[in-house]
Parts: C-alpha cells; sequence; structure tokens
C-alpha cells in the first residue's frame, strides 16, 4: 500500500510514503521493518570488513568458535554474539561496539539509503560503499555518522 501526503508535486511510488510538503521519499513501514530486521538479524551490515575490524580482540575466538562461518553478512558478529560467555572482555567490547556503530549509521542514514541505495543488497560493507560514493548528496546527519565509521 501506498500512502502520499496530499499536495502538490507528490508522486507516489510503490513501497514509498511520500511526505509533499518536503518533497523527499520516506521509507514505508515495510522498509522500516525490512531495514531494521536486516541490522538487528544479520548484525551491522553497514560496516565494512566488520570480522577484519574485530580480528584484533577477537581473532582467537574467530578461530576457535566461528572458523566454520562464512564470513559476510553479520555471520561472524553473530557468531561471537551467540558464544559471548565464551569470549574476552575485549571481544566482547569490540563486537558491542560494532554494533552501536551499525545502530548510528541505520538511524542516521535511513533516509539516504531509502534513496540512493535502496538497490543494493545488504552484506560486505556493500550499503557503506554506496553511501560513500554519494557523499556529495547526503543528509548532514548521514554524513557526520559516516565521519565516524570506521574510525572508533
Amino acid at each position: 500500500m501506498t500512502v502520499c501526503a496530499v499536495g502538490p508535486g507528490c508522486r507516489p511510488r510503490p513501497g514509498r510514503v511520500i511526505h509533499a510538503r518536503e518533497g523527499r521519499p520516506m521509507l514505508s513501514m515495510r522498509s522500516i521493518v525490512c531495514l531494521s530486521a536486516a541490522f538487528l538479524g544479520a548484525g551491522a551490515v553497514l560496516v565494512p570488513s566488520r570480522a577484519a575490524r574485530a580480528e584484533p580482540p577477537c581473532a582467537p575466538e574467530i578461530q576457535r568458535l566461528c572458523a566454520k562461518v562464512p564470513p559476510g553478512g553479520g555471520r561472524i558478529q553473530g557468531c561471537l554474539k551467540a558464544h559471548e560467555s565464551e569470549v574476552s572482555d575485549a571481544c566482547r567490547s569490540r563486537v558491542d561496539e560494532l554494533g552501536r556503530e551499525a545502530g548510528v549509521l541505520a538511524a542516521s542514514c535511513r533516509w539516504d539509503i531509502g534513496r540512493f541505495c535502496s538497490d543494493v543488497s545488504p552484506g560486505g560493507g556493500r550499503v557503506l560503499a554506496c553511501l560513500q560514493g554519494r557523499q556529495d548528496w547526503l543528509t548532514p546527519e548521514c554524513k557526520d555518522a559516516l565521519s565516524g565509521a570506521g574510525k572508533r
């Protein structure tokens, strides 16, 4: 179902809610639910090479607990979360930090992802790469979140 606020310039498209006053597409409830599931269920899909970035404090745990888990899509992070009681404090802190970072990106860049990267499959840092390739057109909130991604 497409919802469109009444007003000039409001052109509804499937899966979108259009806010006519601003003329900017907003994510539909279905899109928000799917996006939330991608971030919460699969882990921090925006963050590039999470497994590689998690390795310094988590390398022994990844080898011991998650060696058979294929990287990408937050699977290694999910494995480490599933074995949370068996990982070191440093690794647990790193995994939590990556999750928080992804949450900030997801919240700050929701509109930008919907506008610029809706056709990009989540995982492997593809959404992040899409956003980084469109820096000149991003909202200030998303730019701020991206500037902090990977620097913590």
